[in-house]
């Protein structure tokens, strides 16, 4: 039973975490000056992350069997907080949806 609760907490965090990707492009799509910008930024975006998604699995793995799994877990804590705190500094102005809003698109 505990086994059905983990899977299931990790499934919802998981669409979460996919969810993310929604949020960015309408991000994007907030503060571009420019619609062109639009689709180089995500498709850029999307490759840094697959470049991090893999050798961040290569190092959790590495430091995983040199440190153990409890070391793996605090740094994924703290790349969180950093993450998070580096996402409050950042200031927008208006962009091109905001544009777009006030021509009546």
């Amino acid at each position: 039973m505990i086994a059905v609760m983990i899977i299931s907490i990790c499934y919802i965090l998981d669409q979460t975490l996919m969810s993310l990707g929604i949020a960015r492009a309408t991000y994007i799509k907030k503060i571009a000056t420019d619609k062109e910008e639009i689709s180089n930024t995500l498709s850029l975006g999307l490759s840094i992350d697959h470049v991090f998604a893999i050798s961040i699995a290569m190092l959790g793995g590495f430091m995983w069997n040199t440190l153990g799994y409890k070391f793996v877990f605090i740094m994924g804590a703290f790349i969180s907080l950093l993450n998070y705190f580096a996402a409050r500094r950042i200031k927008t102005d208006e962009g091109y949806a905001g544009k777009l809003s006030k021509e009546g698109i």
